[in-house]
């Protein structure tokens, strides 16, 4: 895990995320390498892409369950 994400104050990525996107990105990049299907590569650059989405809402998520603690 030699590259991180690099995030300013508070909206530090827990390091379990982190790690997880960027092994993620490790996968695409392998497959992009071995990939002799550019329709296969497609479809698996699409679902990374939408992991984004989900990261967000898990992120508004855990904040509202940080306040609705306090």
């Amino acid at each position: 895990m030699s590259s991180r994400i690099v995030l300013e104050g508070k909206n530090r990525l827990p390091s379990r995320i982190q790690d997880l996107i960027v092994d993620c990105g490790m996968a695409v990049t392998h497959i992009q390498n071995n990939s002799s299907s550019n329709e296969t590569l497609t479809s698996i650059v699409k679902n990374f892409a939408s992991l984004e989405n989900s990261i967000e809402n898990t992120s508004k998520c855990l904040d509202r369950m940080k306040y609705e603690k306090s």
